[in-house]
């Protein structure tokens, strides 16, 4: 998912990168928004929920090959080697992405618009409300194609949650109808994105890049 549309990571022999691969914090939110939403097992790689990239230039290592730029160590804080181990850095398994602003996990956790915060907070929604966890329906409620968002509903006995994802790089405003639904209610969760409606009949208005999670009474 990318800002101007849908794009697949490399294959082959090329790199083939992280989530993060391409992608903004903006952008990794509403994927984010998406897997911790859906019906089954949510995964996330480890380094994912705070954004790590891809490190290139990298010789494959016991059968790493491609993935081996995604296998470097985990970015726990600014101390010696991300606060992952006291080694020598020529040590270490594999060494760690140079760059200055590489994220750590100590920085985000003091923003609470971070990545990783926003990962705990969809794995607590998915625990408090039953309605996102696996034993909750899903439909559909609103897809076009080669356009977004996609909107679509969990439900769990009489509990409702709608859920918006706009992956594109645009502002966008959609109507759809929720059966058995009477007003919008709380909004769960949501960053650029707003619900309203009465009587079955609701819209959603999203910026780019964008996600809600919303219950409807």
């Amino acid at each position: 998912i990318r800002g101007r549309g849908y794009v697949s990571l490399p294959t082959g022999n090329h790199d083939l990168g992280r989530l993060r691969t391409g992608r903004s914090d903006a952008e990794l939110a509403v994927a984010f928004a998406f897997f911790f939403t859906m019906p089954g097992v949510p995964f996330l790689y480890y380094g994912d929920e705070i954004g790590m990239e891809y490190v290139t230039g990298l010789h494959s290592k016991e059968g790493g090959f491609n993935r081996t730029g995604a296998r470097t160590p985990m970015q726990w804080d600014g101390s010696k080697n991300a606060g992952f181990s006291t080694a020598a850095a020529k040590d270490l398994y594999l060494p760690l992405d140079a760059r200055k602003s590489r994220p750590t996990v100590a920085a985000q956790e003091k923003n609470p618009r971070s990545l990783l915060n926003l990962t705990r907070r969809l794995i607590a929604l998915r625990a408090e409300v039953p309605a996102l966890g696996n034993d909750g329906a899903y439909r559909t409620l609103y897809a076009k194609k080669n356009a977004c968002p996609y909107v679509y509903l969990r439900a769990l006995g009489k509990e409702k949650v709608v859920v918006a994802v706009n992956p594109s790089g645009k502002a966008v405003k959609v109507s759809f109808a929720v059966k058995g639904a009477k007003a919008a209610g709380e909004t769960l969760l949501a960053r650029g994105a707003t619900l309203s409606g009465a009587g079955s009949r609701f819209t959603v208005d999203m910026k780019g890049a964008s996600f809600g999670l919303f219950r409807v009474e």
